[in-house]
This record gives C-alpha cells, sequence and structure tokens, in this order.
C-alpha cells in the first residue's frame, strides 16, 4: 500500500477544476433530485430548490478549495510532487470542508438543527455518499494511466534511439540570439549545446554544455517568447508550459501516471511532458527517422 500512496498522480491542473467541479456538483444534485436519500424525501418537488442548494453549495466549496489551494499553495500542489497520497488526502479534506459548508447551508434552510450530532450526521452522509467511489477512481486511473505510458515510453524510447541515429535536420546556424526584455540582456548560443530551457516567474534560464560543464543564465522574458526564437529548430521542442527540451540532448524517455519524464545526457535534472504534448513528441520523433 505504502507503494500506491508514493506513486505519482497526474495534477488537475487548476484551469480544468472548473469543468471538474461543475461536473461533480451536477452528478450530486442530480442524484440527491432522483434518489433523495438522507432523510431528502421530505421535501416536496414544489421545494426541490433547497435540494439544488447542496448543488450550489458544494459547488462552491470546492472552487474556493481549489483557488486558495492553486494560489497559495503552489510549493505543495506541484506535479512534481503530487502522489497518490496527496490526491487522496486533498480528497478527505475536500469532503470535509464540503460536509462543513453543508451543515451550514442545512442550519440556514431549517433542515438539521444546529448541534454536533447534525454536524456528524451530513459528515457522515458526504463520506458515504463520495468516498469509495472517489478512491476507486484514483486507485483504477493511476493505475490505466501507468500502464499505459509506460508502453509508450519504451515505443518512444526505441524511436528516440533511431532519432539519435540520423539526428534532426537543424538550420546551417551555429549561433542564436536569445534576447531578455531587459536592455544588453541577450545570450548568444550554439543551439545544439542547449540541454533546456524553463520558465521561472518574470524570467527564462537557459541550461546548456560545453567544455563538460553546464552552465546557466538568467534573463527576464517568457518562454513563449523564447518558443518563437528557437521555432526553426527541431529539436528545440516545448515539451511542458514551462520547459523547452533540446531532443538531441534525451537520452531515455520514461513513464509514469503522470506522463512522461525526458532524462538528459550529463544533466541530472529531469524534465516533464505535458499529457498535452505526449503526442506531438511522438509524431516529432517519428518524423525525424
Amino acid at each position: 500500500m505504502k507503494y500506491i500512496n508514493d506513486q505519482l498522480f497526474p495534477l488537475t491542473e487548476y484551469a480544468d477544476t472548473h469543468r471538474r467541479n461543475i461536473f461533480f456538483s451536477l452528478f450530486v444534485t442530480i442524484f440527491l433530485l432522483l434518489f433523495r436519500p438522507f432523510g431528502l424525501n421530505v421535501y416536496s418537488y414544489e421545494r426541490s430548490y433547497i435540494i439544488i442548494g447542496y448543488g450550489l453549495v458544494i459547488w462552491f466549496t470546492l472552487s474556493l478549495n481549489d483557488f486558495l489551494a492553486y494560489r497559495f499553495l503552489p510549493g505543495t500542489f506541484s506535479e512534481k510532487r503530487w502522489t497518490v497520497k496527496a490526491q487522496t488526502l486533498w480528497t478527505f479534506i475536500q469532503l470535509f470542508i464540503t460536509g462543513v459548508t453543508c451543515f451550514l447551508y442545512a442550519v440556514v434552510v431549517d433542515a438539521f438543527p444546529q448541534s454536533l450530532l447534525s454536524f456528524l450526521k451530513i459528515e457522515l452522509y458526504v463520506l458515504l455518499s463520495s468516498i469509495i467511489p472517489i478512491v476507486m477512481f484514483i486507485l483504477i486511473k493511476q493505475n490505466y494511466l501507468l500502464r499505459q505510458n509506460t508502453r509508450q515510453a519504451e515505443v518512444l524510447n526505441n524511436e528516440l534511439h533511431d532519432q539519435h541515429s540520423v539526428d534532426f535536420v537543424q538550420p546551417n546556424v551555429n549561433i542564436i540570439q536569445l534576447m531578455g526584455d531587459n536592455q544588453n540582456d541577450r545570450l548568444e548560443i550554439n543551439p545544439r549545446q542547449i540541454d533546456y530551457i524553463t520558465s521561472q516567474d518574470n524570467y527564462f534560464e537557459v541550461v546548456w554544455q560545453a567544455e563538460e560543464k553546464i552552465y546557466k543564465k538568467l534573463l527576464r522574458g517568457t518562454l513563449a517568447k523564447v518558443e518563437e526564437t528557437v521555432q526553426p529548430f527541431p529539436s528545440l521542442f516545448r515539451c511542458h508550459r514551462a520547459y523547452i527540451v533540446n531532443l538531441d540532448q534525451v537520452i531515455n524517455i520514461e513513464g509514469n501516471a503522470q506522463g512522461y519524464r525526458l532524462h538528459l545526457r550529463n544533466n541530472p535534472e529531469i524534465i516533464p511532458v505535458s499529457r498535452s504534448k505526449g503526442n506531438q513528441m511522438h509524431l516529432l520523433l517519428q518524423n525525424t527517422r
């Protein structure tokens, strides 16, 4: 069980949490309206708005929790650190807070008296209706993605080795100039020497190798601007919202539940690949063989 808990799990992007929260709230609302469990059968259909209110409270609670967590705990809500254990714990926290807000709503609409017993009942109702399917979904999704991405990583590794035998077709340019936003903030470099470029707030960091040493330079600017500059070089691939990687420097591709991880030649940094970029990288490697 500890092995499963420590396995990486795909962290939902904040922008995608809105759609997930709406779907979950609608599902709960429809379920409550149709089956009327937990004593909700006392409400006539003319008073269904009270039940719909629970759905709105759930949506608001989940959305507020996600906003606060992603906004103020970016170090915790990072895909590099997100595991099955973290996802399960966050789910329990979400359910507990949802129970609190549902209890407050129930007191306001006179559905439950303001007492500890009522609070515990509502927390139990929330757990009973949610926790088993949610935990099962987490475990099944983690196992499915791990198997799928591991198999695909083997295919990508074969294509990567074939690609290394021919290399990417590069423009006849020995030096490119990466410009920062500040005056005289620039870097002239051979694109073949670049390992990766990563964004850090309003800056981007270029990491390259020369004379068997790793060098780094921080420039003010956006990764989108850098991507335009390196667009003529097919080996410099935007694999993640925070990374541009030199595929010529990749020696191994690892698959896990979050997607792919790229291992570089003579560089300990492991580069993540966004799930949306996996197929594009696959096609890029295929087209260079």
